[in-house]
């Protein structure tokens, strides 16, 4: 009689404590993606120049990653004085007012001169000719109205997370703005006051900054003084005119023009930033490439659609994409958002982050499967993989963890965003960049041919968040659907070396050994972490330096110690803007302590990291099958070909010929090739050299065969393409042994 219930399923030590590490990292994904959404509930921001800190340094025509620069001069109509003698436009003691290359300040003709009227010209931009080199706003704010000014085209801008300009702009020009408001234009009016003050309450508010009464009665009291200096300044100008000279005037050093032809001032051109529906498209387009990424991984084991799927997306996020938007560089807008409660991170880019972590939870690393482009750029390349040694694989592996830390130590103290910085194929994907990355991502791809994605395995900072949730994920890519038959057909399949043995069998060391050294290891941890953490905090010093402001900070201090010292392009800027420089020192000392602190987390955690690793090393675990390390398998479904108890694959297994002369062989693990020949010795039907067939392969010789192969090995063997050869088939299956 059949009992009514199943018997329960027993839980081991192992998966009781996988499945309540996987509950707690998904409590911990929702509170890390709830704490991010406050700040993401902002509106989006892009990037714009002020043109009232701009100082024309020129390098927005070199720093920009795209070619030509996103940056174009913009002209101000109402403001422009429409001369005959145009100082942006013509070179200083032309000989000739006239368009002729020679006499014109633009390198590159970008400036259209039109008549209207007699004595009246117009200047147009050319925005397809302009490479943003700031030469005629130099020269029309120096003699002119200062009609002319650099603006970013958001037509053209990709709004990168690490701007390359705005990280070299001397005068902190460059700021995000919000997405609704992207220009910052001239001859715009002025907010009036009162829209002013109701903006400053609602941010005060929305930053939970409420006001005390107190704190209330002293701002009418210091408006009420303010109220009467106005009313005081005022009488003093109305009676005392000649007290007011032409220099604090308003600076319009040409009157706006008087035109009798009706002459209608143009519009400024302001395209629009991207359309928002475009990101919530690139989000559909994840989660659908997320979604068929799982299936074929872990339902169909498919290689071949994985490899499809892989393409699609290098051509779509890669290329298409240009990059942007990507879950990588998007762990340090979260981290800027967990730490900056001014910075708006955008809703796309939290979904971005934390949809791969969500997916790799359930299903395993798919993302690195077939949808991040930054791996399908290096799995594409991947032709003569080889095998690194075991330790130097552990060593390179922790690479990626100290990398993660350092840039969510730059990204919370607004030094920059390494990541983006640093990333090797971002200039591909743009087909322009700067030539030292365009040579990094080259050096990446020329060793990704020998070692399988490199940068992966060995860089990858967002790998180290994926490879957390994969290892506690519910279900994940297995090499074979079934009971695991040993032919290991699978052992040298994995590029990556991410396959772990059977190891049953095997001789281990005494337990009391591996005790005795397993405490001595937790002994050291505290140590490791110790040790570690003042190396980072020894490191903090020169790395704030890579922050604008404790740069400049310490160029103003040493121009103040030594007079004699030339000053620099960035302390002049900062000199003209009328801060005071004790304000900036004490700003940097701030920045300087903060990263401090993170010097010490970083280097503590990446000494937690080594210590753990070598722990892990001294525990083992009994393996009686083949199995895929889930915390580093990227799931890519190369090992499931390899098996021949997959459905998917039964047809590799199964005669290439029609009319094979030899049927089911069976093989002895004690057989002799002989030296030089293609034969082995065979027991069945006869078996020519090149006739495919499929082969049941039986230890017979159990007692020779040692390690994790120990016993009886019953299964179907695959056979090369090109059809089966005794030499190969032996070769195959007990060269090993």
């Amino acid at each position: 009689m059949k009992p009514l219930l199943p018997a329960p399923r027993r839980t081991s030590r192992f998966d009781f404590l996988r499945q309540g590490a996987a509950r707690l990292a998904a409590l911990l994904l929702g509170l890390l993606g709830g704490m991010s959404l406050l700040g993401a509930r902002r509106r989006n921001t892009v990037w714009q120049i002020d043109p009232m800190k701009c100082t024309q340094c020129e390098r927005c025509s070199t720093e920009c990653v795209l070619s030509p620069s996103a940056v174009k001069c913009v002209q101000s109509y109402p403001i422009c004085g429409y001369c005959q003698l145009c100082f942006g436009y013509f070179q200083p003691n032309a000989p000739e007012l006239t368009s002729a290359a020679e006499n014109q300040l633009c390198p590159t003709g970008a400036i259209e001169r039109l008549f209207i009227e007699d004595p009246y010209w117009e200047y147009n931009i050319i925005e397809d000719a302009c490479i943003g080199c700031a030469k005629c706003v130099k020269a029309c704010e120096m003699f002119g109205n200062a009609s002319f000014y650099l603006q970013v085209r958001h037509d053209r801008c990709l709004n990168c997370n690490d701007c390359s300009i705005a990280r070299q702009c001397p005068s902190g020009a460059w700021e995000r703005v919000p997405f609704d408001q992207p220009y910052k234009l001239k001859h715009e009016p002025a907010q009036p006051a009162s829209a002013l003050a109701r903006n400053r309450r609602r941010e005060e508010v929305e930053r939970g900054g409420l006001v005390s009464p107190k704190s209330a009665s002293l701002r009418r009291r210091l408006r009420s003084m303010w109220a009467g200096l106005v009313i005081l300044l005022l009488c003093v100008v109305a009676f005392a005119p000649t007290a007011v000279s032409a220099a604090d005037e308003p600076e319009m050093r040409f009157p706006a023009p008087e035109f009798s032809s009706g002459y209608i001032f143009p519009e400024t051109a302001v395209p629009a930033p991207t359309n928002a529906v475009r990101q919530w498209v690139d989000v559909a387009v994840l989660v659908a490439a997320l979604g068929l990424a799982a299936w074929l991984a872990v339902k169909r084991h498919s290689r071949r659609g994985l490899f499809w799927l892989m393409l699609f997306s290098l051509g779509y996020f890669g290329f298409y994409r240009q990059g942007c938007i990507c879950p990588i560089g998007s762990i340090q807008n979260v981290g800027l958002a967990l730490f900056d409660s001014g910075y708006a991170l955008p809703v796309t880019v939290l979904i971005f982050f934390a949809l791969p972590l969500l997916f790799a939870l359930f299903f395993g690393r798919v993302f690195c499967a077939s949808v991040c482009p930054l791996g399908a750029m290096q799995d594409v390349v991947a032709l003569k993989p080889v095998a690194l040694p075991r330790k130097v694989t552990v060593g390179l592996s922790i690479i990626p963890y100290a990398y993660l830390g350092l840039a969510l130590v730059l990204a919370a103290t607004n030094t920059g965003f390494l990541i983006c910085r640093f990333d090797p194929f971002i200039g591909f994907f743009r087909l322009a960049g700067n030539a030292p990355y365009l040579y990094l991502g080259a050096a990446f791809l020329v060793v990704g041919v020998f070692i399988a994605r490199p940068y992966c395995r060995f860089f990858c900072p967002y790998g180290v968040l994926l490879g957390f949730m994969s290892r506690l994920s519910r279900t994940h890519l297995t090499i074979t659907p079934s009971e695991c038959v040993n032919c290991r057909l699978c052992e040298a399949s994995c590029p990556f070396d991410y396959i772990h043995k059977p190891n049953v069998g095997l001789a281990r060391e005494p337990r009391p050994a591996g005790v005795h050294r397993l405490g001595y290891l937790f002994l050291m941890l505290p140590v490791l972490i110790g040790l570690s953490g003042w190396v980072g905090h020894r490191l903090s010093v020169p790395l704030s330096r890579y922050n604008a402001k404790v740069a400049v900070a310490e160029q103003v201090l040493a121009e103040r110690h030594d007079p004699a010292r030339e000053p620099t392009l960035e302390t002049r800027t900062f000199r003209t803007q009328g801060t005071p420089e004790e304000d900036l020192i004490r700003e940097s000392l701030v920045i300087r302590s903060r990263m401090n602190v993170g010097g010490w987390l970083v280097g503590g955690f990446v000494g937690m990291v080594i210590g753990l690793k070598l722990i892990g090393f001294s525990t083992v675990r009994t393996r009686k099958d083949y199995e895929v390390d889930r915390a580093h398998c990227f799931s890519c479904a190369r090992c499931c070909t390899y098996c021949p108890n997959d459905s998917g694959y039964r047809a590799n297994f199964v005669p290439s010929t029609q009319g094979s002369l030899c049927g089911p062989l069976r093989f002895s693990a004690s057989s002799a090739i002989q030296e030089g020949g293609a034969t082995a010795t065979l027991w069945g039907h006869p078996h020519p050299k090149g006739a495919g067939c499929a082969c049941s392969c039986n230890a017979e010789d159990a007692e020779n065969r040692r390690g994790p192969q120990r016993g009886r090995i019953d299964g179907t063997v695959r056979m090369p393409s090109s059809g089966c050869n005794a030499r190969n088939l032996h070769s195959m299956v007990h060269a090993r042994c």
